[in-house]
């Protein structure tokens, strides 16, 4: 059986609910990943020489606890306030643009976290405002996607199955981001979020369509 068999063979509503997993999993790492890096951004480091001798290396940002939490919660001001918008976008305009796209905008925005964090905290808060604005189209647009795609037979099995990929998305961000911050640097934590989220919109824009009878397939 040949690999072209095989994938006439997969109902195309089984491939889209895997990627929709996989979507809402980079969609909550988009949204923890700054929880994580902060504390590295914020915590004086300790080195140790070649000579056995101890520095402490000074925090990059020295925001204070304040700072932090406007810095944090700014991503939930706009991603709340534009619930209900969005909703009806993904009625006019389709769920897999808008979920695709909010996903792809909110990767790409956040490789420009450590610029923004360079620049001061007012364009941190900034950023997320805008990754928080981008992202409230998510859950609204998933919705409308399975009242397109998915029978009534399957349409709870298929929007669990996909929303649950938001749990896994956090708990492996929260699991390795710190020790990408440790070894490698906080910067990272954005850069390979980022880039493996751009990576998933490719994937998701090539493999769906709007409606089943729109698919290739």
């Amino acid at each position: 059986m040949t690999l072209s068999n095989i994938q006439q063979r997969i109902p195309k509503r089984y491939v889209l609910g895997l990627l929709g997993f996989f979507g809402l999993f980079n969609a909550f790492i988009l949204r923890a990943n700054l929880s994580i890096a902060i504390v590295a951004m914020v915590t004086p480091m300790n080195e140790t020489t070649s000579n056995n001798i101890s520095r402490i290396i000074p925090a990059v940002h020295n925001w204070s606890t304040t700072t932090q939490n406007y810095i944090l919660s700014s991503y939930f001001y706009t991603y709340c306030l534009f619930q209900v918008p969005a909703g009806f976008l993904a009625t006019k305009y389709g769920g897999r643009i808008l979920f695709g796209g909010s996903i792809g905008l909110c990767a790409f925005l956040t490789l420009f976290t450590p610029l923004c964090a360079q620049a001061g905290s007012g364009a941190l808060i900034f950023l997320r405002l805008l990754e928080g604005l981008v992202s409230t189209c998510v859950y609204p647009a998933l919705h409308d996607i399975w009242s397109k795609w998915a029978p009534k037979s399957d349409k709870s099995t298929l929007a669990t199955f996909a929303f649950s990929g938001a749990y896994l998305g956090t708990f492996i961000i929260l699991m390795f981001g710190g020790v990408i911050a440790a070894d490698w640097s906080w910067e990272w934590v954005f850069y390979l979020s980022g880039l493996f989220c751009l990576v998933w919109t490719a994937i998701w824009f090539y493999f769906t369509a709007e409606l089943p009878s729109t698919h290739e397939t």
